[in-house]
Order: structure tokens, then C-alpha cells, then sequence
């Protein structure tokens, strides 16, 4: 079996928030979808060790952020490959919150359009659950085109972190030298030492760690 057809699917990339009793987060999936239109549903699948699927299993709510073609791999390194529990991820920025509270980004030029919704159901798929949510508003900023996984693959030369729903690991190679990881975009670079800039997201060398 060539597991490597999944990529042929197509997706697009978001950053899913919630909040909960004053807390706030925030994920990158590829995996959120409307699912009916009457009642418009929208579906998203978040990894159970991640906050943000425990802050939407505990409020029952969340947002679709939906990723456009301009986003930094800063931003995304940040939102995808880092933790809340370490950061809060969103200092700094200017955050709208959405009737629920959950933080929209509708003034930033990396995100093109923002979905509410309410949880009407879920289900466990064993390392995700799925959360259907009940659409309650809806926001389209004027900024970018969306950004597709492909984009985010070919142009951006983004990595998938191991969280993700279509996480694959790179096949081993044959080699006597150190991997290093960017902890911002995912880059691995081989070699005795890391790079001093990662070629994918610019950041200097104390970002990377050896894997």
C-alpha cells in the first residue's frame, strides 16, 4: 500500500480557537469542512493531547480562522508547532472575540474569513476527535486568497507536524550525521551543527533542536 496517496487529497489550513473560563487557544489543522447546509455544519478534527481540543470539549464552542496564502511561517510555527500550555499565543496580536469568546483575527492579513460555531456533536477517532459545530456566524475579512495544504507544501515548504491528522514520518535515511528541527516551521536540516538561518522560515539557529 503506497500510504503516500493520502496526499493527493485536497485541503485547505485554518487555525481552530476556543476558550474556556478565560483561557484562550488556538491549533493549525487541515481538516475542517461544511458538512450539511440545512443547518449549515461545519467539521473540524483536533488532536486530544492538544488544549485546544480540551478547551472545545469543555465550552462546547469554537472558531474557524481560515488561513490565507499570506500567512508568515512565524505565525504559523507559532500556532502550529508550539504549545499553550508553554506560550500564550496570542500576545501581541489584536484579537476580536466571537460570541463565545473564542479569538477571531478578522484585522490580520492571515486570515481571510472567520466561522462560529457551536458544538452539536463529536466523535472519538481514537488519537483525534471530530467536532461537528452548528454555524452561528460567519466573517469575511477582504484579505488574501486562501491557503491550500499544497500551497503550504510546494511554496511555503512547510512541514506537518506530528499531531496533525495527516502526519506522515519521512521515510528513515541512511546517514552517520545529526538531524536538527526547526521548532518554528518543522524544517529538518542534517548535519554536524544546524544551519544559522533555516531556509523555510528565516529564524536563526537557536531555533532548531536535534531529533
Amino acid at each position: 500500500m503506497d500510504i503516500t496517496a493520502l496526499f493527493q487529497l485536497s485541503y485547505g489550513l485554518y487555525l481552530v480557537t476556543a476558550s474556556h473560563e478565560g483561557k484562550e487557544n488556538g491549533c493549525i489543522i487541515n481538516t475542517a469542512c461544511q458538512v450539511t447546509n440545512t443547518p449549515n455544519q461545519v467539521a473540524v478534527t483536533v488532536n486530544k493531547d492538544n488544549l485546544t481540543c480540551q478547551l472545545i470539549e469543555k465550552s462546547g464552542h469554537f472558531a474557524v480562522n481560515v488561513l490565507t496564502e499570506d500567512a508568515h511561517m512565524e505565525f504559523i510555527g507559532r500556532m502550529g508547532f508550539k504549545s499553550g500550555r508553554d506560550i500564550e499565543k496570542f500576545a501581541g496580536m489584536e484579537v476580536t472575540p466571537s460570541l463565545y469568546g473564542d479569538p477571531m483575527l478578522l484585522t490580520s492579513r492571515e486570515v481571510s474569513a472567520v466561522l462560529t460555531c457551536k458544538v452539536t456533536g463529536k466523535l472519538d477517532v481514537g488519537t483525534h476527535i471530530i467536532f461537528v459545530g452548528l454555524l452561528t456566524d460567519a466573517v469575511k475579512t477582504g484579505f488574501g486568497t486562501p491557503m491550500t495544504y499544497a500551497y503550504y507544501h510546494a511554496v511555503k515548504k512547510g512541514a506537518t507536524p506530528p499531531k496533525a491528522s495527516s502526519f506522515q514520518a519521512a521515510p528513515e535515511t541512511k546517514s552517520d550525521l545529526p538531524q536538527w528541527r526547526c521548532t518554528v516551521c518543522g524544517h529538518v536540516h542534517t548535519g554536524e551543527n544546524p544551519p544559522d538561518e533555516c531556509p523555510i522560515c528565516h529564524q536563526g539557529k537557536d531555533k532548531f533542536v536535534r531529533v
